[in-house]
């Protein structure tokens, strides 16, 4: 929708284009920053949970017998 305004006012269509993506992460910062926070939240609890199914262990055993001196 942004795009369609910038072009209408007669906003060369690259300008139009980068203006209506900085416009729209612009609003998206002002207005989702608890689904943001939510998220990250999330995120940063399944990256430091410790609990480790045997899947994992599998998927790291051949890992490690690929190349074991990667981290």
């Amino acid at each position: 929708m942004t795009l369609a305004v910038l072009m209408l006012l007669g906003v060369n269509v690259y300008i139009a284009a980068v203006g209506a993506a900085i416009i729209g992460f612009c609003v998206s910062y002002l207005f989702l920053g608890k689904q943001r926070r939510d998220l990250a939240t999330t995120i940063d609890r399944y990256r430091n949970q410790k609990v480790r199914d045997d899947d994992n262990d599998v998927e790291n055993e051949a890992l490690d017998r690929v190349d074991p001196d990667v981290q």
